[in-house]
């Protein structure tokens, strides 16, 4: 599911739709030769390792548990691609790419982590207490 809704947001952008940054060209020039490709490639893969990770661990952790452990590894991920590609891309050293394009992000991320592992936990709660039709 996540997989194929980012990989249809690629799509979206690389047919030239204003959906990454503005501050971007946009289109193929934006997805395949800008200093953010590496994260917006990513997009599809951290989201079928978030779900998947999920789905694995919460078969031996509550749920809360499992969505968060598995989206803080695809962050990982993320950042790993994100951050390897803006480093190749500018030629910048180690320690400018993590200021520039990680540690800023970081608390933003711990917060999203957070939030979606409350959300999944709890929606699946109520949905695997509901009678079906």
């Amino acid at each position: 599911g996540g997989f194929l809704t980012l990989l249809a947001y690629l799509a979206e952008g690389a047919c030239g739709l204003p959906v990454f940054s503005p501050a971007g060209p946009g289109g193929l020039a934006q997805l395949f030769f800008g200093p953010t490709s590496g994260y917006l490639l990513s997009y599809p893969l951290v989201a079928a390792i978030a779900g998947g990770l999920t789905r694995v661990l919460g078969r031996r952790l509550p749920q809360f548990a499992s969505a968060a452990i598995g989206c803080a590894i695809a962050t990982v991920v993320l950042f790993l691609t994100g951050a390897g590609w803006f480093m190749a891309f500018t030629h910048l050293p180690l320690r400018a790419v993590w200021i520039a394009s990680i540690a800023p992000f970081l608390p933003g991320e711990a917060v999203k982590i957070l939030a979606a592992a409350g959300v999944y936990s709890t929606l699946r709660r109520r949905f695997r207490n509901k009678p079906s039709v």
